[in-house]
């Protein structure tokens, strides 16, 4: 026979199993937020000063776990259209694959980093990257 000591021991431990996993679920910034931001602003930069030209992003998927996220998107000028590359790094391959920019960033130090990051992608780049990663957590891949 179970005590109410014990049942209500397993209960607080059952409580606190939901409690902690919940404060590490997968979740997508929304539009207009701080964290959205930062994370997308650490991507942009850098595709900024190549193309010269001011860039947002149609996220396509975009999921936070803890200190880790991962990123799917496509750049666009703000007017919603497509980005001149013509004179920059990035003239050939826009020609021959996706505008697809996709990364994994890592929270450190209370800001965002890119751990890897790719502007164009022709295939599944980032299968298997949560195994590069220790700590990465799956679900936030598509």
């Amino acid at each position: 026979m179970i005590s109410n000591f014990h049942r209500n021991l397993a209960v607080l431990a059952c409580l606190m199993g939901l409690f902690s996993s919940g404060l590490h679920a997968q979740y997508t910034p929304k539009p207009g937020t701080a964290e959205r931001t930062a994370i997308l602003d650490v991507v942009r930069f850098p595709l900024q000063a190549d193309v010269n030209q001011s860039v947002v992003f149609v996220v396509k998927h975009m999921k936070v776990q803890g200190d880790w996220a991962f990123l799917i998107a496509t750049p666009e000028t703000k007017s919603g259209g497509r980005i001149n590359y013509r004179g920059t790094k990035y003239e050939e391959v826009a020609q021959e694959v996706d505008e697809i920019t996709i990364a994994l960033l890592k929270r450190k130090g209370g800001k965002w980093v890119a751990l890897d990051c790719v502007y164009f992608c022709g295939d599944v780049w980032w299968w298997g990257l949560w195994e590069r990663y220790p700590g990465c957590p799956r679900s936030i891949f598509p």
